[in-house]
């Protein structure tokens, strides 16, 4: 639960900031390369830095796992957390639509 909670909690903050992001690039030129790279980043690759060293933590301190055991679960879970995740943004697009 605290993963869950904490998963949704970065994935929020991140998409505001992208959006902030997005906000302040249009005052200021950069090319479209920079612009998809750090979009990129907001979208992808900083929030899967932050929830694996968070995953790497929670398994040292909660499950007293070695390190060699915490970085070989993390892709696991990172993995099924991802994947449940976008299964069930896309029922609860379809319950949206077929239901109106």
């Amino acid at each position: 639960m605290y993963f869950v909670s904490f998963f949704l909690i970065v994935l929020t903050a991140l998409s505001a900031l992208g959006i902030v992001f997005i906000k302040i690039t249009s005052y200021v030129s950069l090319s479209e390369s920079v612009r998809h790279i750090i979009s990129r980043g907001f979208q992808f690759w900083i929030p899967l830095g932050i929830l694996a060293s968070y995953l790497f933590f929670a398994f040292r301190t909660f499950y007293r796992s070695s390190i060699t055991r915490a970085l070989l679960g993390i892709p696991f879970v990172l993995a099924v957390s991802i994947a449940t995740q976008n299964i069930l943004s896309w029922i609860g697009l379809l319950l949206i639509v077929f239901s109106i």
